[in-house]
């Protein structure tokens, strides 16, 4: 008995290698969508190093803001990756995302990072920039 595996043609090879999707509900937009899985490429996109964020010509300073901008830059770069429609194309850029509305942005947000298993506590995250602005506010 031998250990090869079959040879495929390139359709079927391209076929195989087509993004794993899974149809979701969303809501607040009234309809469902397809999330799929992060692609290679769209991994080394996600994780690229970005400039930090500028407010009026002047480099942020305040640590809180800068978190805040790089988890929501992440997560909008994420939703654009990941979000498809019934043709299976991306829906949104990664500005479009940004600009969602917040329920819609969330509820996306928690399925595109829940089927791509990502392990970021968003709550633990949410608790934690409250606490430092808290404290800046004292």
């Amino acid at each position: 008995m031998s250990d090869e595996l079959p040879l495929l043609s390139a359709d079927k090879i391209r076929d195989a290698s087509k993004p794993k999707v899974k149809c979701v509900p969303i809501p607040s937009l009234g309809c469902s969508v397809y999330v799929r899985l992060v692609s290679a490429g769209d991994g080394l996109e996600l994780f690229r190093p970005r400039p930090p964020a500028k407010t009026n010509g002047k480099k942020k300073t305040n640590g809180r803001e800068q978190l805040e901008q790089a988890v929501d830059d992440w997560l909008s770069r994420y939703i654009s990756a990941c979000v498809l429609d019934a043709n299976f194309e991306k829906v949104y850029t990664v500005e479009q995302a940004r600009n969602l509305d917040a329920d819609v942005y969330n509820e996306l947000s928690l399925e595109v990072l829940e089927y791509n298993n990502a392990k970021l506590d968003l709550k633990t995250i949410r608790e934690k920039l409250k606490k430092n602005q808290n404290k800046s506010e004292i």
